[in-house]
């Protein structure tokens, strides 16, 4: 053995194998799962509005539930950018997803605020309903 095949590090001790199954893959894994959520939910809308039952709903209905489809698009992009963002954009670049405090892709927050809004309209919307059931 000489001296100079001696100080070459071995590439199997200087790698480092990191796992993203917890983090990566989890929002790999959601953001296919609000896809077929959102499918079923804009097939839905197309029913609703192309049988006979929408010509019996108020304006106001059918302008809540166009308005909460058009959100869940909105959704579904801004959650489709982030997963773009965090496993293409950023791919074999660990310290995305392990940095403290986290880095915050902006269509996230985006992507956060859009569901919040939803959550609220259709929990308005259900009480109203309760409600006027009631009374």
């Amino acid at each position: 053995m000489n001296s100079t095949t001696a100080s070459v590090p071995r590439p199997a001790s200087s790698v480092t194998l990191l796992s993203f199954d917890s983090t990566l893959g989890a929002i790999v894994i959601a953001e296919i799962l609000v896809a077929v959520l959102y499918g079923i939910t804009s097939m839905q809308v197309y029913v609703y509005f192309h049988s006979g039952r929408s010509p019996h709903d108020s304006r106001l209905i059918k302008r809540t539930i166009f308005s909460l489809w058009i959100l869940s698009s909105l959704y579904i992009v801004l959650a489709s950018h982030a997963v773009y963002y965090y496993t293409v954009t950023n791919f074999m670049n660990p310290s995305i997803v392990t940095k403290q405090p986290p880095t915050w892709c902006w269509s996230l927050l985006a992507d956060m605020f859009i569901g919040d809004l939803i959550e609220v309209a259709v929990s308005m919307y259900v009480v109203l309903e309760a409600r006027s059931d009631l009374g």
